[in-house]
């Protein structure tokens, strides 16, 4: 797996773990969620460094937001993985892109503001929130995509 510049070219070991969380751009290992985990969990901007732009994102957020994510049938992350995004049609890109890992999904949720741990706006124009506990009684839609 690709990896960021070297840890000693960061500023703080948050910096790195940001960095590195970017350019998984198929995600991390699996194994390796526990710890990713524990650095985004908590209050927004408490251990994962947030630019200006998406602190002031995360303010402007209303105190309900509906997030979006797709994936694939054979995925070991499915629904239940920490990346999430409020633009339906980036979740359906998602839940497309890899026809070989099985049927696309979509499922959206509604969570309060303050479960979102993190906002990523340095992906160009994606824009990815951080949320590690959505669970089934957050879900209010699954889109099953159909087979080409």
């Amino acid at each position: 797996m690709a990896q960021p510049r070297p840890r000693d070219e960061f500023e703080s070991e948050g910096e790195y773990l940001k960095a590195y969380w970017i350019m998984s751009e198929f995600g991390v290992d699996i194994e390796d969620y526990d710890y990713f985990e524990s650095f985004f969990n908590g209050a927004f901007n408490s251990k994962c460094p947030q630019t200006l732009g998406e602190k002031k994102h995360w303010e402007a957020l209303p105190e309900v937001v509906t997030i979006y994510r797709g994936y694939n049938a054979n995925n070991p992350m499915r629904w239940d993985g920490y990346s999430w995004t409020p633009e339906k049609d980036l979740a359906k890109f998602f839940a497309r892109r890899r026809p070989e890992e099985g049927l696309g999904s979509v499922v959206c949720a509604e969570v309060e503001k303050d479960r979102i741990c993190a906002v990523i706006l340095e992906r160009g124009a994606e824009v990815e929130y951080i949320v590690t506990d959505v669970g089934d009684e957050d879900l209010t839609e699954v889109i099953q995509e159909k087979e080409a």
